[in-house]
């Protein structure tokens, strides 16, 4: 029916709804199906009203599904008709049935399972009318809402069967290959057949000829889901990586009923095109399948055309593809059929014997040969005929082929000569229609003439006369230059990873375009050659490249290729490309850009093809030259020169996660003993990547600075590349490994973690979530590799069996699952404990399963069928854990209550108990490598070890103190480290032999709820409440940078000072008894000093940086002054006795260092060289909140809180000078430099300029509210500046007038402010920072180094410049003018050395980045 017919029966139909409804009103007596008739109606009626609503869209002429709709409203509209016809009291059968009819009520006339029998068939029509409906308005509207969406979906848009690269490539003929069309069309139509029809055959028989046709065949008849055709030496289409997404994006364009679910499955899971295979099969094909309903007019199979699955690069994925497409074969609506092609290689065929009986197939070279024959026959007619008449068109009429021509013998060579490869004719055809070296009888004849000359291969006889007419006429010395030729150019495309056009290949190959061309022209038989030069060339045929690279052709062609020299010289034209690699390729000179930022036009232009190329493959040409890399050799060279632009470049590419792969091909490749420091560079490159990878995928720049920055100082990479590190650090900090050994940080990619469990190689990670999911990581590249759903409730424990082919998992939804690694299948599912499983393990031996529960029993399985052997009784509190010796004859359980039990697996019988109370219950338990011991770890840091014979606890090891709140621990399975995690956010390893810490540190992925170690215990594992999973070396810290107390609370740099100079760095902590001085410009610990008493008050710095002044707290009433010299680290200790609850005291040095000054409450005490020393208090109770000395330390400066300024002279203690401020209290004082002047700021901030002698006020400044933190006068007293650290501001006054100079806003402002000598500069400094800035005049901007508010970047104003990685995240950073300070556990420190004290130089960013290459 067409549109409008269709909209003219909705609205009959609507009325009719709507007489209903009337008619609905007047019933009585059946008030509950009246009303379930109404709601029904009132529906039906809305949806029928838009239907007949679209009659005036524009785009109802588009409409595709109307046919759908039309049967739907007929079929509604009868059922409506006849429903009224009953229902109405005018017809016959009311007549009949109606008892009473009183005014306008009538008696319902319908049964109540009639009438239920007729709403379920309207219905029916209603959801068939509404998904057409949605079906059409979703092709109309898949531009709009959809086409946003699967752009997010990376596609292999040649891989499909219409692609501008298949869709010029031949189809079947008519009249050929009719039965095995008709065969593969049966199998499709059936419903009850295999999922999966194989067709295979030798290379050459036509299987993509066949495929095509049959992809066009079914998308004519609006039954084709998706086709891809696999092509081996094209990336994206021989290999995994964007296959789902490909036919996810083909369903969508084919049947778009497809696109809301595919939608909605990728708005959920946004990067669902980075997940493993299976995962996006299952979510992106099968799970939107499994919503499409019954009814919604997708009642045939839809097909998906896989062409050429042997052409899938890694055999592992072939298998993983069979597997997945048989397991489409449960039951589904609409079904999912599989039409796959391929040669019958050995993957495919045992890939194909593990699934025997879920699919159909048809192996193509077996085919009878007279229907070959018959089908080759009508092909070569066919094109012959076209070719004889294109070349008689034009010729003249003595020169045109005569109608007989090529013969019926000729045709019979032919035949002959192709059966069984269709590609013999193909090629044969596309030569002799070549007109460039002779006429079709000639190059007729060129072939026929290889009948002879090969009688046994055929593709002897499909490309010698293609290769032989490149030589024909040619001297043997001119036949070996075209030799050397063809094999520098066609050699190089049919060894090409990813085609490249003739424009890249000449740049590549360094030949002009001419001669590419013109090489190139002879071989259109072969080679699909565009007319456009930057269009790729591609080899028509896989067998092409075949033949050439044989070995058994070397002495039949002067053109064959060796293949490993080819790649040979393809890598070396590969690293000669490279070598033009350079920091900052983009031109993007912002250090903070981020890869989505970057329009690919920019990356495009910067990097052509042939780099990129370069970037991707070179390394697999090394790899298949079979090159041994040696040190010195181009290989080594190019990582020593380019390794890190390399990886810039990769990461603009979005390539960043096949970097890892890469370098351990090469490590492969190293020679041992000529290599060794390639060795080296390879080893700390891949942990140099892994440590960095999120960072250098999403910020290329910040491979120069992040990551090298936060390198260990020890590290090859940063050794090699510290040149690259930006300028604007003068000196990159010392980084030891130890302060945070992660090899691999995995941010945010589940939900609370409680269980993780390693493979016995160490390969593999996995980890068990409350989002009742299981995942498989790859812990070289963090990868996802599967993600594992099916269990209904948390889970809490997960295992691997020894060859890493399973997984168990345990849940609390009282079920264990038998997983397969390799696909995320769900094996089996073991049910019987009547409790949450808290434990599930494989035996060593992998053949059993043990399990533990909270219903207080231990089951032992049989891994291969699922059945439960033994039920273990006898505990009488839940199993919280289980474990298997390592012969896998006992298992140990324990239970909540401590008991422990031994039991034999071949009888399922008791065997031993151990208990021994403790204040926690048991954790874990493991057997030692001899399976004669136990270890059992308690909750409260508590390790025992029992003998199994004795059944005697010989050892139990109290780590830590009782009161540290331990929450996870774990043994090493070598039985030499004990970790802990707790409360306080620390993870803890200890040595079991000495029981002594020998790590500790903050993980900093958040509270942490899994750990486990490694089988080679070389590292573990931790996971945290938010998803994050970090792994760890294990590594011993020097005791002497342990700290003293790794159980401590915090021990974090609570306080960071700089000297006034900003060359020395003071550090403590809160929990802390030292102070760590450092040199801001090595990084380095230049002196440990222990202060007295017990909690730090202050530290202050002498001008010169000389000295520096501790103020700590003692026993009540005792407050400490210890002066310390920073040559030396000597300190003399001066000892005040204070008021209890004393507030903190107020400490300066005199410049000349003759003096310091100290204020408590109220009194003022000075010391000074020579015993002299004075104090004074004040007589009105105020307190002192500031002292200074003047700059030639002959008079001494007080403020108090009661708003008055004192002036004393140093050396005697006289009060000479006393000036009060009446409004409020003072917040800070100064002194200009020839001492005639006092600035007074107030907490009203108001800024005081008072006259010395007179007293006279010369001028108030007031600003916007905000605490003055400090004052100072330039030298020449024409300019006040302070520093406002509650609005991150030194503001700048002209005195004369006034006026607001400039308004520098600090990221991180400090307590103190000074001008140098030339008026020129500010510097200011403090307790977390200082600055430097010119006077510009009036100014308002951001400036100077700070901490973004993120808490991970370091930023010069606004700008961000330094990516602080998740592991040295920290909160107690202090910057100055020279140096950035980062403070992290046990009192250690990252020091940034800055250069620019005008902040780094954004017009030459690429200084930031080791200049040029």
């Amino acid at each position: 029916m067409e549109p409008l017919g269709v909209f003219s029966s909705a609205g009959t139909t609507a009325d009719l709804c709507q007489k209903l409804l009337l008619l609905c009103k007047d019933v009585k007596n059946a008030a509950a199906e009246t009303d379930q008739l109404r709601r029904l109606l009132a529906n039906f009626q809305r949806i029928l009203t838009s239907v007949e609503e679209m009659r005036s869209s524009p785009n109802n002429a588009k409409l595709k599904h109307t046919h759908q709709l039309s049967d739907a409203v007929h079929e509604a509209q009868s059922l409506l008709q006849k429903l009224g016809d009953d229902l109405s009291p005018s017809s016959e059968t009311a007549h009949r049935i109606l008892r009473k009819i009183k005014g306008s009520s009538i008696r319902w006339p319908f049964e109540k399972n009639d009438i239920l029998e007729r709403m379920s068939s309207l219905e029916r029509c209603m959801q068939v009318i509404n998904e057409s409906l949605q079906v059409d308005q979703t092709n109309l509207l898949l531009d709009i809402n959809y086409r946003a969406i699967l752009d997010k979906l990376p596609v292999a848009g040649d891989a499909y069967f219409d692609s501008f690269d298949e869709s010029s490539k031949a189809r079947c003929l008519p009249e050929t290959r009719v039965d095995l069309l008709q065969e593969v069309s049966n199998w499709a139509k059936n419903s009850d057949s295999h999922a999966v029809f194989w067709l295979n055959g030798m290379a050459g028989t036509g299987k993509s000829t066949i495929s095509r046709t049959i992809s066009e065949i079914f998308a004519n008849e609006s039954r084709l889901g998706a086709s891809f055709f696999f092509k081996r030496g094209e990336a994206d289409r021989g290999g995994l990586a964007k296959f789902f997404t490909t036919m996810a994006a083909d369903l969508v364009r084919r049947q778009p009923i497809f696109a809301p679910r595919i939608k909605e499955a990728i708005e959920t899971e946004p990067g669902i095109s980075t997940k493993s295979a299976s995962d996006q099969f299952q979510k992106l094909i099968l799970g939107p399948l499994s919503t499409i309903p019954k009814g919604s007019g997708q009642e045939s199979p839809i097909i998906v055309v896989v062409d050429a699955l042997d052409e899938c690069d890694r055999e592992k994925d072939i298998e993983l593809l069979i597997w997945l497409f048989s397991r489409s074969s449960q039951p589904a609506f609409p079904k999912l059929k599989f039409f796959l092609t391929s040669r019958p290689e050995l993957p495919l065929r045992l890939g194909f014997k593990k699934v025997e009986g879920t699919y159909k197939d048809l192996i193509l070279h077996e085919v009878p040969a007279s229907i070959i024959e018959n089908d080759m026959l009508r092909f070569f007619e066919y094109e012959l005929f076209n070719i004889r008449n294109d070349y008689n068109l034009s010729r003249s009429d003595d020169l045109k082929l005569p109608e007989s021509w090529p013969g019926s013998s000729n045709l019979e060579i032919l035949v002959k000569m192709a059966v069984p490869l269709f590609i013999f004719a193909s090629t044969t055809c596309r030569f002799i229609a070549d007109l460039k070296h002779g006429d079709p009888r000639r190059q007729l004849q060129r072939v026929l003439q290889y009948e002879a000359k090969a009688p046994g291969s055929r593709l002897d006889a499909t490309y010698l006369p293609v290769l032989d007419q490149q030589l024909d006429g040619l001297s043997n010395s001119e036949k070996a230059e075209v030799a050397q030729e063809f094999r520098a150019i066609v050699g190089t495309i049919i060894i090409l990873a990813n085609p490249l056009s003739i424009t890249a290949l000449s740049r590549m190959l360094d030949i002009s375009k001419e001669t590419i061309s013109n090489r190139l022209e002879m071989l259109h038989s072969v080679l699909d050659i565009p007319p456009s030069l930057t269009m790729p060339v591609r080899m028509l045929h896989l067998s092409f490249r075949d033949f050439l690279l044989d070995p058994e052709k070397r002495d039949k062609t002067p053109l064959w290729v060796e293949e490993r020299q080819a790649h040979a010289t393809m890598a070396n034209h590969c690293l000669r490309l490279l070598d033009n690699l350079k920091p900052d390729m983009c031109s993007l000179k912002s250090p903070s850009i981020s890869t989505v930022d970057i329009q690919r036009e920019t990356i495009d232009h910067h990097l052509p093809p042939e780099l990129q190329y370069s970037c991707l493959y070179w390394v697999s040409h090394v790899e298949h030259s079979e090159t041994k890399l040696v040190d010195g050799g181009s290989v080594s060279e190019f990582l020593l020169r380019h390794f890190l632009h390399w990886l810039e470049a990769l990461s603009l590419m979005d390539r960043t996660r096949e970097i890892i792969g890469l370098i351990q091909v090469l490590q492969a490749l190293v020679e041992p003993e000529a290599g060794i420091k390639t060795s080296d560079f390879l080893n700390d490159a891949k942990q140099f990547v892994r440590t960095h990878a999120s960072t250098i995928e999403s910020w290329p720049l910040q491979t120069y600075s992040s990551a090298l920055v936060f390198t260990p100082s020890d590290s090859v990479v940063r050794a090699q590349f510290k040149d690259n590190i930006p300028s604007w650090i003068l000196f990159p900090p010392p980084v030891d490994h130890s302060l945070n050994p992660c090899t691999l940080l995995i941010e945010g990619r589940s939900n609370y973690i409680e269980c993780m469990a390693f493979s016995h190689d160490s390969t593999l990670l996995a980890s068990g979530s409350r989002d009742q999911t299981l995942k498989v990581w790859d812990i070289v590249t963090g990868e996802c590799l599967q993600a594992m759903t099916g269990h209904t409730d948390f889970v809490l424990s997960v295992d691997f069996s020894h060859d890493s082919s399973r997984l168990v998992s345990a849940s609390s939804d009282h079920t264990i699952r038998i997983w397969r690694t390799d696909t995320g299948e769900c094996i089996r599912i073991l049910t019987g404990h009547s409790g949450i499983v808290t434990s599930a393990i494989f035996s060593p031996d992998s053949t059993l399963i043990a399990s533990g529960s909270e219903d207080s029993t231990v089951r032992i399985w049989n891994e291969e069928t699922g059945e439960c052997k033994h039920e273990l009784l006898g505990h009488k509190d839940p199993v919280t854990t289980v474990a298997f010796s390592r012969d896998s004859t006992l298992v140990a359980s324990a239970s909540h209550d401590g008991v422990i039990r031994i039991w034999s697996t071949n009888g399922g019988t008791y065997e031993s108990t151990m208990h021994q109370k403790e204040d926690y219950h048991p954790w874990l338990t493991i057997f030692s490598p001899d399976s004669t011991r136990l270890a059992v770890v308690y909750g409260g840091g508590v390790l025992q070890y029992w003998r199994l014979d004795t059944k005697i606890c010989e050892r139990r090891i109290q780590f830590g103190n009782s009161n540290l709140k331990i929450t996870h621990a774990a043994i090493s399975h070598d039985w030499k480290y004990y970790l802990s995690t707790t409360t306080l956010g620390k993870t803890l390893l200890w040595r079991i032999d000495t029981e002594q810490c020998v790590h500790a540190f903050n993980p900093r992925i958040g509270f942490i709820s899994s750990v486990a170690f490694s089988p080679d215990s070389t590292c573990f594992a931790s996971a945290s409440v938010s998803g994050e999973i970090g792994t760890w070396d294990v590594v011993e810290q020097d005791q002497n940078q342990l700290m003293a107390d790794p159980t401590a609370i915090d021990t974090r740099p609570n306080r960071i000072k700089f000297s006034h100079d900003s060359s020395l760095v003071a550090t403590t902590s809160l929990h802390g008894s030292r102070i760590m001085v450092w040199d801001a410009r090595t990084g380095c610990s230049v002196q440990k000093l222990r202060f007295p008493g017990d909690a730090l008050d202050d530290m202050v710095f002498s001008h010169d940086g000389s000295l520096m002044a501790s103020v700590s707290l003692g026993s009540s009433p005792k407050q400490h002054v210890c002066i310390w010299k920073m040559d030396t680290g000597l300190g003399t200790d001066v000892e005040y006795h204070t008021p209890p609850f004393m507030d903190r005291g107020r400490f300066t040095f005199s410049h000349d260092l003759q003096f310091f000054a100290i204020s408590f409450r109220e009194t003022i005490s000075l010391r000074g060289r020579g015993k002299k020393s004075w104090d004074y208090t004040n007589e009105y109770g105020h307190w002192f909140c500031q002292v200074v000395f003047c700059h030639d330390s002959a008079v001494l400066a007080a403020a108090t809180t009661g708003g008055t300024v004192l002036l004393w002279e140093t050396r005697t203690g006289q009060l000479i000078y006393q000036y009060s401020v009446p409004d409020t209290e003072i917040e800070c004082i100064a002194f200009s430099h020839d001492l005639g002047l006092i600035a007074i700021a107030t907490k009203t901030c108001r800024i005081h300029i008072i006259h010395r002698d007179s007293g006279e006020c010369i001028r108030t400044i007031e600003d916007r509210p905000g605490d003055i933190d400090a004052l100072a006068f330039t030298y020449d007293a024409s300019f006040i500046g302070a520093s406002m650290v509650g609005r991150k501001g030194t503001f700048i006054w002209q005195i004369e007038t006034g006026q607001l100079l400039h308004n520098m806003h600090l990221w991180n402002m400090g307590r103190y402010v000074q001008f140098n000598s030339s008026t020129q500069h500010i510097p200011t400094n403090g307790d977390a920072d200082g600055r430097e800035s010119r006077l510009h005049g009036v100014d308002d901007h951001c400036c100077g180094y700070g901490l973004h508010s993120s808490g991970r970047w370091i930023v010069w104003g606004t700008q961000k410049l330094l990516r602080l990685p998740k592991r040295y995240e920290t909160q107690k950073i202090a910057v100055s003018d020279r140096a950035i300070v980062l403070g992290y556990e046990g009192d250690r420190v990252i020091i940034i050395t800055t250069s620019a004290k005008e902040g780094p130089d954004f017009e030459h960013i690429s200084k930031m980045h080791g200049g040029t290459a």
